[in-house]
């Protein structure tokens, strides 16, 4: 008896370990396949979001076929003009990256000079080799090289723009056959399969929309606030307001920062970037805390440890595209572990709070 414990001790070690390695071979082949699987996720999130317009179409007794032709080759217009308008500031931008890197120096310097000559400075410190030490460590950065590399970093996925679509229009029209293909491959428990998936569906698409629809109206905030400062590249702040929104906490902090640093470097004026601070960061509390709880009925029920994990963790898999991409993949696994009596366990472990789950 003790020997037949002790073979399913180690078994279990085996299969943890083996389970293990599993996952750490699939987030490697995840890695490597990058650049195809990155599009294909991105279309699939993305036929969340339209899936509701095909049945409003549908609903006023356009057919099927046809009401997924309008909403495909409306949205492929819509993200192609976004694009085009977001590409074409940053390239704008990037013309100016180098006059920016000159005047970023320049605000360096009176910085390190006002810092090293502070009375408590001085009482601890030699303000000259301070001056030099920072100067140094400046010179060795190429802002420039920098700020270039981030942007492209940042904007690498639309290189994949044609993949993309191709994915969206072979998922977005199987979607609404998935209840009917699972009525017909396991009818005695088709019921069940389809309340459970239906009830995934909506939470993710719920979250999806109102996501989208919070970071549009801070972004056309940012845009304007832009326009009212006289603030350069209006519609690129706004662009990277809507995108980073879907990172949550470091998002809202990245864009914010991103809009006031340069409104500073613009026209070094504390007072106008500390109103613009001051009114952003109301903006995001108002959306973000007051408006969006409201409208979600729930945030994400993920820990904020998972999240923090989840955001460096596909960084590192897929990089920029990865950032994004954590959050909604993980609340999605979250909602299917939820809902599958197996791996319930496993969305516990990384829920901030347990949700009721379809009997």
């Amino acid at each position: 008896m003790k020997n037949i414990e002790k073979l399913e001790k180690i078994l279990k070690n085996i299969f943890l370990v083996l389970g293990m390695f599993l996952i750490i071979l699939i987030l490697y082949v995840t890695h490597l396949m990058s650049s195809f699987l990155v599009p294909i996720f991105i279309a699939f999130f993305t036929a969340f979001l339209l899936q509701p317009f095909i049945k409003k179409l549908e609903k006023m007794k356009v057919p099927d076929w046809l009401a997924t032709i309008i909403v495909i080759v409306i949205a492929i217009l819509v993200i192609s003009l976004l694009l085009f308008l977001l590409m074409l500031y940053l390239r704008k931008f990037s013309n100016d990256i180098p006059k920016l890197s000159k005047q970023l120096t320049n605000i360096s310097s009176k910085l390190i000079n006002s810092f090293s000559e502070s009375e408590f400075i001085k009482s601890f410190f030699d303000p000259i080799k301070i001056k030099s030490l920072i100067s140094d460590f400046i010179k060795d950065i190429d802002l420039s090289n920098y700020m270039i590399t981030t942007m492209k970093k940042t904007f690498q996925i639309f290189k994949d723009f044609i993949f993309f679509v191709i994915a969206l229009i072979f998922i977005l029209p199987g979607m609404n056959k998935i209840s009917y293909r699972i009525s017909r491959a396991f009818p005695d428990k088709s019921e069940k399969i389809n309340s459970i998936i239906n009830n995934i569906i909506e939470k993710i698409q719920k979250y999806i929309f109102v996501k989208s629809i919070i970071s549009f109206c801070i972004a056309i905030i940012v845009i304007i606030l832009c326009l009212i400062f006289k603030i350069k590249y209006a519609f690129l702040w706004g662009g990277i307001t809507f995108i980073f929104h879907y990172v949550p906490y470091l998002g809202a902090f990245s864009s914010v920062f991103l809009t006031v640093a340069f409104s500073y470097v613009q026209y070094q004026s504390s007072f106008i970037s500390l109103l613009l601070l001051i009114i952003l960061s109301v903006c995001y509390a108002v959306f973000s805390e007051i408006l969006e709880p409201k409208f979600q009925s729930e945030k994400v029920n993920l820990s904020p440890i998972v999240i923090f994990t989840s955001l460096l963790v596909w960084g590192y898999i897929w990089g920029i595209a990865g950032v994004f991409l954590a959050v909604p993949m993980m609340s999605s696994f979250n909602l299917i572990c939820e809902n599958i009596d197996v791996l319930k366990p496993y969305g516990l472990l990384i829920s901030s709070r347990r949700k009721k789950v379809i009997p």
